[in-house]
């Protein structure tokens, strides 16, 4: 018997952004028509699942009393058809897709690669797509292959060489599949290696002083009253990383305990820093004019809980949320900037600031729209060359990506009012690549 329909069915599936609909609606009906999934969703008088049809546009068959599983699976070929003809393209610009490219880029993933783990992680979100591919049942060592190859349009030889075990997404523990077993979808590909979303926020890392004290602190002999007070820092750092909840409020010392509690968590955090490690090729430069305390890198990219702790904001008795572009740090006198670079996407209409590097040296900022000449923010900026305050800038391409410290900024010049325009001079210049993404021509 069929499950009956429980109200609005875009309740099921807005777990992904409603630009994914078309993709993802293209390969439900690959795995359906082109796969052989209509036989565990189709039967001779009814739907085995009444939630799949509606969401390809075909509500008519859910639920119907004149039922005809000939025209539903024609109805299935027809809709294929017709995304075949146009054939919608994986978005661009959500976080998701954001995060995958800077994680594509930072381990230089092929493009079938970038597919097959943007799939993957799609699947894990998408109810529709993820029921469809259970209704496959048990899969071989080839029916993998073939599934992939058809599903993401690419060829048999470009899967095969993909997902071995000597493959990117293998070695990077990205993604891990297991082809000697028959198993179902789920459990034949798995995401991030058992990782779960705890180490998933880590992957971003670069700085190569913190993934050594990860590597440090997962082995279980490892005393937080031996760290360093840098190492210490790190260690809160990495606490309130994998533990991103502001109810979780604790210092190093218990989060080591809690690791060491758990080996397999340990095990895998140094996994995880081990091949992030391998792969960075950023210097350890200590983030100019900063504190010595601040275990921050030059470069470095950072989650903004990291860079919170890193400065003292957050502490082991204070998780407290903040959604600033800026934060004045009175007892240091440094103000931290941080810039999102593109606001298309998770910011209000109101938002509207123009940043951008306008060469390697200097830097375009608008202030908040509250700041003016008059405020005490805008003093801050107009008298900082006797005031005695100095700017760390942090800079991100959009919201989800990591920011990159980029160092002290001086002030050049400053014109307008709510909002005052900026041009800030840097004390290190950009790298080639910082440049290229955060220039006014990029």
């Amino acid at each position: 018997m069929a499950r009956r329909i429980k109200g609005d069915h875009t309740r099921l599936y807005r777990s992904m952004p409603a630009s994914y609909d078309g993709i993802i609606r293209l390969w439900v009906l690959r795995l359906l028509v082109g796969f052989g999934g209509h036989r565990a969703l189709i039967e001779e008088r009814h739907l085995m699942d009444d939630d799949v049809m509606p969401f390809l546009g075909l509500s008519r068959f859910a639920n119907c009393p004149a039922f005809s599983a000939e025209a539903a699976r024609a109805a299935l070929r027809a809709k294929l058809a017709g995304l075949e003809a146009r054939l919608p393209e994986l978005p661009a610009g959500t976080a998701l897709a954001n995060n995958l490219d800077w994680l594509g880029d930072t381990l230089q993933l092929a493009p079938v690669d970038r597919d097959l783990l943007h799939f993957a992680v799609t699947s894990t979100q998408h109810p529709i797509l993820n029921r469809v591919l259970g209704m496959l049942g048990c899969l071989t060592f080839g029916a993998i292959h073939q599934l992939f190859a058809l599903v993401l349009g690419r060829s048999a030889k470009e899967i095969r060489q993909a997902i071995r075990p000597s493959g990117a997404l293998a070695r990077t523990g990205l993604l891990h599949f297991d082809l000697r077993n028959r198993y179902c979808f789920e459990n034949k590909v798995e995401l991030l290696g058992g990782l779960g979303k705890r180490f998933g926020d880590l992957v971003h890392a670069d700085d190569p002083d913190c993934l050594k004290l990860w590597q440090r602190v997962a082995e279980p002999a490892c005393s937080y009253q031996t760290l360093t007070e840098a190492d210490q820092r790190r260690t809160q750092m990495l606490a309130y990383q994998v533990y991103p909840d502001q109810k979780d409020a604790f210092d190093g010392p218990t989060f080591l305990d809690r690791l060491h509690a758990h080996p397999w968590m340990a095990e895998e955090l140094k996994e995880v820093a081990t091949w992030l490690d391998e792969a960075t090729l950023l210097d350890s430069v200590p983030l100019p004019s900063a504190p010595a305390h601040w275990p921050l890198r030059l470069h470095a990219a950072y989650d903004i809980r990291e860079i919170l702790t890193a400065v003292g904001w957050l502490r082991p008795d204070r998780r407290a949320p903040f959604q600033s572009g800026v934060l004045p740090l009175a007892d240091e006198k440094i103000e931290l900037l941080f810039v999102t670079l593109d606001k298309r996407t998770g910011y209000h209409a109101g938002i509207a600031y123009h940043d951008y590097a306008i060469s390697p040296e200097l830097f375009h900022w608008q202030t908040q729209n509250t700041a003016g000449p008059d405020t005490p923010g805008g003093r801050r900026y107009l008298e900082s060359d006797g005031n005695g305050w100095t700017f760390q800038l942090f800079v991100r391409g959009a919201k989800g990506f990591p920011y990159r410290a980029l160092g002290r900024v001086r002030m050049v010049s400053v014109e307008g009012d709510r909002p005052m325009s900026v041009t800030w001079a840097l004390d290190s210049r950009l790298p080639a690549a910082m440049w290229k993404s955060f220039g006014i021509l990029r």
